[in-house]
């Protein structure tokens, strides 16, 4: 059987850096001297400086760098994180991802509405279904009552899936409201619905 060829390419994001011109001649002769390109240099000097650079004290005076915050926090989906954030260090959310955690909160109230007996049980995979909306709204750019419409859609959707998934006891704690009780739910629910 052939290898399959790949990279750590596929396991990472791309995103840009301006450099000053000095500095990077500097760097490109660093990458040279480690036999690294100047991507993987880059990664590599950022993965210590993260794990070595405190961005807050803890209550106990320790300092946390960023990398302990983001192995805490770390989920694939946006809001999640957020939300992680918001729970452990709020203090280094910014404005928009502020808004994204009250967003997500607000509903989490709808949900309660929604629900009839102020259960939350679809509100976690219907808000990861929402999340670029959510995101969306935070910035600005959609309105508060468009995101009400998205997550009452998302909720169809995924009331109507957990009743054709042929999973009697994911349909029977949907319909009794427990599903959020139960251990392996979520792992189930996200399976359903496509998400990590």
């Amino acid at each position: 059987m052939a290898r399959k060829k790949g990279s750590k390419l596929s396991r990472t994001e791309v995103f840009n850096v301006r450099f000053d011109p000095k500095l990077k001649m500097a760097a490109e002769l660093l990458a040279a001297r480690e036999r690294r390109t100047l991507s993987s240099l880059t990664e590599w000097v950022m993965e210590r400086a993260v794990k070595e650079m405190p961005v807050l004290t803890n209550v106990d005076g320790h300092p946390v760098t960023a990398w302990q915050v983001a192995d805490k926090c770390w989920e694939h989906a946006f809001i999640w994180k957020v939300f992680n954030l918001a729970m452990y260090y709020p203090e280094l959310l910014n404005h928009v991802e502020r808004r994204v955690y009250m967003l997500t909160m607000v509903l989490k109230d709808f949900e309660k509405h929604l629900s009839g007996d102020g259960s939350t049980t679809f509100w976690s995979p219907v808000a990861s279904m929402v999340d670029p909306y959510i995101v969306a709204c935070a910035e600005g750019e959609i309105e508060h009552s468009e995101l009400n419409r998205h997550y009452q859609e998302a909720r169809m959707q995924f009331l109507a899936k957990i009743h054709k998934s042929g999973n009697e006891q994911l349909r029977e704690l949907a319909n009794s409201g427990t599903l959020d009780q139960y251990p392996e739910a979520k792992k189930l629910v996200f399976n359903l619905i496509g998400k990590p």
